[in-house]
């Protein structure tokens, strides 16, 4: 490279090849994080320009991004009222949070204040233009499917209304999104007693509402979580319990899609993120909409891996051009994205490629016209034939864990692309609700002693996990002594892979809790003394929960 950036413009390859290059036409920028991988003398041959994150700000890209998203028709006064509102709340939202709150994955300002803007176009874009459904996510989906009812001719104080809930519910789910749990807590109530623009119900937090633009008012998630049907044909991995979580998050990925902007969801091992990811892409794909396919990067991925698996899931429509199939959109779901080990220069190349295609990416406005934030022919270079390939039409979701544990951290050049939202750990009575559900559904058929077990085996399984996540904390000599909600999911994995024919009575169904919580718990404990540790919580729990006298049963 150096003998490129010299005058002579000598290209040098390692086979010993020379070339050279034209100075009068070549011109080279390069645009990087840092330069700690470059050595003096490129330096030396570089003119290198600064430029701090402060001194870029984030209100001139808002404001560009503000023009395009509003419908031409919209009042100037209605378009000067939503830029003042983002212009005057975005730096105190800012602000406070990177004075008082924490993030799961450091985030920078300008990726937060674009990501508001996605979600505001998003909601902007369903209600004037497209139905404004959650048809797939909610168990009475009627009220919310009408298409929009606000058209020329309605008075502007509704107009202004409604973009200032929607402004309020962008606000939380961008600036207040990848805030950890307790943050999350703390902004909403800065945001309740500091933010008068969107007056959310006094009742929870922020995050738990919604906008039903039917009445321009605020609508609980809870109002509108499916109904559960038990399948008993259905594999365990692919069974989904409709929550408030999973409710929220799916309408947050599918307006978010509607609109071509990608998802980041992040949270601990077993919070659900992937779950979460699949049913809302399935729903999607149900309707026709979209096309999907799924990488799942371990410490081994590579770019070239990475680049053959899109290869492979888009269509070739001419030479040198990809996309998902005609009328439809590329949903690429990256799971576990920040495992890919990092190379000698700390880069990541199969992050790289996807980076590459993302920052390249031709994104399309609903109705055809190029979005001129997102300009340009998106792709990668083909390895064989050294030519380059566009791709349109592609969205792409990613879901990681924090750094740590085998996984790194991830350049904010990647995650700049997505908007970044955090998903909690399942609190103890969401837990309970789901696996009752799903245990409750598959005793049915069961003798009716047994069916009654089935909210005492859920609560004494969850105070087991909590109870070892507590007592038995990680060591140097018992590293593995982690547990997610992966572990509790396999005890009722192994109980729901039973039999009415083989489980008659209640005490061979208190046998079968036993060796299932045996087997996911006790198996991993590797001295006597934690082993004694967990059989005395279990027949604690065996008295005191299922009310039996543990000399009756062999443990």
């Amino acid at each position: 490279m150096n003998t490129v950036l010299d005058d002579n413009r000598m290209l040098c390859l390692p086979n010993g090849e020379r070339i050279r290059l034209n100075d009068a036409t070549l011109r080279m920028l390069f645009e990087v994080d840092n330069v700690e991988m470059a050595s003096p003398a490129t330096i030396s041959r570089l003119g290198i320009v600064n430029l701090p994150e402060r001194a870029l700000g984030y209100l001139s890209p808002v404001l560009t991004r503000l023009n395009t998203i509003l419908p031409g028709s919209t009042p100037s006064n209605i378009k000067d009222s939503v830029t003042q509102m983002f212009k005057s709340t975005l730096p105190k939202a800012l602000a406070f949070m990177r004075a008082e709150l924490a993030e799961e994955i450091v985030s920078v300002d300008i990726n937060l204040c674009l990501s508001c803007c996605n979600i505001f176009e998003a909601l902007v874009n369903a209600f004037f233009e497209h139905e404004l459904t959650i048809a797939t996510f909610a168990s009475n989906p009627s009220s919310l499917s009408e298409k929009s009812h606000f058209k020329t001719g309605v008075r502007e104080d509704d107009m202004l209304q409604l973009l200032e809930y929607f402004f309020g519910f962008s606000i939380v789910w961008s600036i207040g999104s990848n805030l950890d749990a307790q943050s999350r807590l703390k902004f909403s109530d800065w945001f309740r007693n500091n933010i008068l623009i969107a007056k959310f119900p006094p009742s929870g937090t922020v995050y738990d509402y919604l906008i039903d633009p039917k009445d321009s008012a605020f609508k609980a998630f809870s109002e509108v979580v499916s109904a559960f049907e038990y399948n008993v044909a259905a594999n365990f991995g692919d069974i989904v319990v409709p929550t408030i979580d999973t409710t929220r998050y799916s309408y947050l990925l599918a307006r978010l899609c509607s609109v071509k902007r990608g998802v980041l969801l992040v949270g601990q091992s077993g919070t659900g993120k992937s779950v979460i990811v699949h049913d809302c892409i399935g729903a999607m794909a149900r309707q026709e909409e979209m096309v999907s396919c799924v990488i799942n990067f371990s410490a081994q991925s590579s770019s070239a891996r990475t680049e053959q698996i899109l290869e492979l899931n888009l269509e070739k429509k001419r030479k040198g051009l990809y996309g998902a199939p005609p009328g439809k959109v590329l949903v690429c779901f990256v799971d576990d994205v920040n495992m890919p080990r990092r190379d000698e220069y700390g880069s990541q190349p199969a992050v790289e490629l996807l980076r590459q295609v993302l920052d390249t990416l031709q994104h399309f406005r609903p109705g055809g016209a190029a979005s001129p934030a997102f300009a340009g022919g998106g792709g990668f270079y083909d390895r064989k034939m050294f030519t380059w390939s566009n791709i349109e039409n592609l969205v792409m979701i990613s879901a990681c864990a924090p750094p740590g544990g085998g996984r790194n951290p991830v350049t904010p050049r990647f995650f700049r692309h997505f908007n970044m939202m955090y998903v909690p750990p399942s609190s103890r009575a969401v837990m309970r609700a789901i696996f009752v559900t799903i245990l409750d559904g598959h005793l049915k058929k069961f003798d009716q002693s047994v069916q009654v077990l089935a909210t005492p085996a859920v609560n004494a399984s969850v105070e087991v996990y909590e109870r070892l996540i507590e007592e038995m904390l990680p060591s140097p000599a018992r590293s593995h002594y982690t547990y997610n909600l992966r572990d509790l999911a396999k005890v009722f994995q192994g109980m729901i892979s039973v039999t009415h024919e083989h489980c008659e009575d209640s005490h061979t169904f208190i046998m079968l809790w036993i060796h299932e919580s045996s087997r996911v718990f006790s198996d991993r404990l590797i001295s006597n003394a934690d082993k004694n540790h967990f059989d005395a919580l279990l027949h604690e729990l065996l008295k005191r929960v299922f009310g039996v006298c543990t000399h009756t049963l062999v443990l």
